[in-house]
């Protein structure tokens, strides 16, 4: 197998914000309960700022200008204007994840679940499915964009809640058996992999459904909506393999050169792995079809031993270093190049047409992302 490198390029930006302090669980679910018990009080009171206003949007994204790279181990350059702008829905410290889809935004925590932005008038809040708040998981929204769906699962839990993502009706709240170890949105399904196979939820009633010839444990998990199946990492042997799954089982499989996977997107027609070999960390290119790993990219030495994958948009990757890193790296998902780099304290991140959010202290903050969205 070829090395593939990826270099920083030369219009690839820092930007700086203020610490944010450390999150006690159990505190936030104390915290998360209480609002629940005045969830009147907080429609009103908490979560829409700014009067309501609606989300801003940032400036137009101006292409940077492009340079030759000059060395593989030149560090970036400091962004001169760090930037945080408040936008229209946040719980404070108190929220777990944050999503932007287009307009708007959602909020989580692990009692509440709100949504606001500029074409929905006020905003909207719906109780978390039961069990969220359960300490051994964490609250995860994702998007079903092509059916109007919301999900809210519980990694390392069993909660599972469907909603319509216009209006946060409540369709479905399906319980895991098993502990939930990833999952993703497809065709009216939660796709979910656990400890004993491989599981789909719908938005009718009734539990989620065991995928016939799926056992064992599964891990990390990605859509491949043009062909209709899920790629799922199988971890039950010595050595991870990769799996292409339909609705009626395995299709194929391929053996991957890493002893462990931590994350997965499928982006710009290409599925990127992190994971870890002998030699040291990796960031690896795999082929969809064959299912064939062609490229790993030295990008990893830069973004820690432990990094993942904790965000897509479009054709970009967000990329996160090790669990007590700050930096967060934007991957053009066509070449691996780096185009932006941001210095933030760990946190709930999405990345939307108008720039990076971060649910930081204060609420959700709207960060700088002209040199990441940049085509």
């Amino acid at each position: 197998m070829s090395d593939v490198e990826f270099l920083p390029d030369g219009d690839e930006t820092r930007t700086e914000v203020p610490p944010r302090a450390v999150r006690d669980r159990r505190r936030l679910v104390v915290r998360a309960l209480g609002a629940a018990a005045v969830l009147t009080a907080v429609v009103v009171a908490v979560v829409v700022r700014n009067g309501g206003k609606a989300i801003p949007t940032a400036h137009p994204a101006a292409t940077p200008t492009r340079r030759p790279v000059v060395t593989p181990t030149r560090a970036p350059r400091e962004q001169t204007s760090p930037l945080a702008l408040p936008v229209s829905v946040a719980f404070g410290s108190a929220s777990v994840d944050v999503l932007a889809v287009g307009n708007r935004v959602y909020s989580l925590t692990p009692t509440l679940i709100a949504m606001a932005g500029r074409d929905i008038g006020a905003a909207v809040v719906r109780p978390a499915p039961l069990g969220l708040s359960e300490l051994a998981g964490h609250g995860e929204l994702i998007a079903d964009l092509d059916r109007h769906l919301l999900w809210v699962v519980d990694m390392g839990g069993h909660a599972i809640g469907a909603y319509n993502s216009d209006s946060l009706e409540q369709l479905s709240t399906p319980l895991s058996r098993y502990r939930i170890n990833g999952a993703v949105a497809m065709d009216t399904r939660l796709w979910f992999t656990t400890d004993h196979g491989l599981y789909a939820a719908t938005t009718l009633p009734g539990e989620p459904r065991l995928i016939t010839h799926t056992s064992g444990r599964l891990g990390a998990i990605a859509a491949d909506r043009t062909r209709h199946r899920v790629l799922v990492v199988d971890d039950a042997g010595p050595v991870p393999r990769l799996v292409a799954i339909g609705k009626d089982g395995p299709v194929t499989a391929e053996r991957l050169p890493v002893s462990i996977v931590s994350s997965m997107a499928n982006v710009a027609g290409k599925l990127w792995l992190t994971g870890r070999s002998a030699p040291g960390p990796q960031l690896l290119v795999v082929d969809r079809v064959p299912l064939q790993a062609h490229g790993h990219s030295t990008v990893i030495a830069q973004v820690g031993s432990r990094p993942s994958i904790v965000g897509t948009f479009q054709d970009l990757l967000l990329v996160r270093t090790d669990p007590g890193g700050r930096s967060l790296y934007c991957l053009d998902g066509a070449s691996g190049a780096v185009k932006q780099i941001w210095d933030l304290p760990l946190g709930a991140i999405t990345l939307n047409q108008s720039g990076l959010l971060v649910d930081a202290a204060s609420g959700i903050q709207q960060l700088d992302a002209r040199a990441c969205l940049a085509s």
